[in-house]
């Protein structure tokens, strides 16, 4: 066999390592997405625990995590 040529085999297989390659590539893609939405939700969820949750300006509220008993 001449050199340089693949056979089917081989032509077969770089195909599917091609194709490994590109699902590979989507599910990082997706993972990236998915926590990046995941570290969203985190920093939201962080900004709630300083965030003032008084009824009212001049009336504090025990719970409150800036205003209250566990401030």
């Amino acid at each position: 066999m001449a050199k340089g040529v693949q056979t089917l085999g081989e032509k077969l297989n770089k195909e599917a390592k091609k194709k490994m390659r590109e699902e590979l590539k989507e599910a990082k893609k997706e993972l990236r997405k998915k926590m990046k939405k995941r570290m969203r939700k985190e920093t939201k969820r962080m900004g709630k625990k300083y965030k003032c949750t008084c009824p009212s300006v001049h009336r504090f509220w025990p719970g409150c995590p800036v205003h209250g008993h566990r401030a």
